[in-house]
């Protein structure tokens, strides 16, 4: 077993999210929150939530006092669906250089089944370049996650979302090496997920923002295995509020704290 400092940074600087979709099934969304997230510290950096009259997500800051900020605005088709993700950055040395948008696409039965990215060509005014597509195929209990990048026909990346019975993700496996003669890949990284029985910190975010990312629950225990059969186990502590919703986690020595406003 080894312990990667680099793992504990990416999962202490993010919230988990995972959720499930069968077949027959729409993208899900979470259970109407009892609590709006508003806050996360995590040392010198706050991010900032802030919501519609509706209660859904329209604005997401981050604040970095020594480096750049970042700012991520929601925008919403008719049916209350995630349409439209911006990004921009100011502060630091090239706050121009991080302008995107990420578009969503639904099929008849309102499941989403095609995440876009385009970059900021760095014209005036803005134009966006297609860079790639996150495809979603449903088989299940599963969801398959396929990278192509543009230009390409094959996808560069392949990830396959298992889901346990409570709505979240009990496996997720990335397949990577992926050409014409092995159209799956070769298994690159696993992770096996263990869960509290608490609300998720992201059940008042939108769903589809990081689908298949969305959890019911909170992460407790992460078991990640590589091609060459390396693990390595990642243990997430959690304090919560009255109510079940987590206002800190800690990985190692890292924490975050959250903060929430009750609805």
């Amino acid at each position: 077993m080894k312990t990667l400092k680099t793992i504990i940074v990416i999962i202490i600087s993010s919230l988990f999210v995972i959720s499930c979709s069968k077949d027959d099934e729409s993208t899900p969304e979470p259970a109407k929150p009892t609590y709006l997230l508003t806050k996360t510290i995590f040392g010198s950096s706050n991010t900032n939530y802030t919501y519609d009259a509706d209660n859904k997500l329209i604005v997401l800051e981050q604040m970095n006092p020594a480096s750049t900020n970042y700012k991520t605005a929601f925008f919403y088709n008719s049916n209350g669906r995630l349409e439209e993700i911006f990004d921009s950055s100011s502060g630091g040395p090239f706050p121009s250089y991080s302008k995107t948008k990420t578009t969503h696409v639904y099929d008849a039965q309102n499941r989403l089944i095609e995440r876009k990215f385009f970059e900021n060509s760095y014209d005036f005014p803005s134009v966006f370049n297609y860079e790639k597509s996150d495809f979603f195929e449903y088989n299940g209990n599963s969801v398959i996650q396929k990278t192509i990048n543009s230009g390409n026909s094959l996808p560069g990346r392949r990830a396959v979302f298992e889901f346990n019975t409570d709505g979240n993700v009990s496996k997720y496996t990335i397949y990577s090496q992926i050409d014409a003669n092995n159209p799956n890949g070769l298994m690159d990284t696993s992770v096996v997920y263990v869960y509290d029985d608490k609300i998720n910190a992201e059940t008042s975010l939108s769903a589809e923002r990081a689908f298949p990312f969305f959890n019911k629950n909170n992460i407790i225990k992460m078991t990640q295995t590589n091609s060459s059969g390396d693990t390595t186990i990642i243990d997430i502590i959690y304090e919560y509020n009255q109510d079940g919703y987590p206002i800190k986690q800690t990985v190692g020595k890292s924490s975050i704290t959250l903060e929430w406003k009750k609805i």
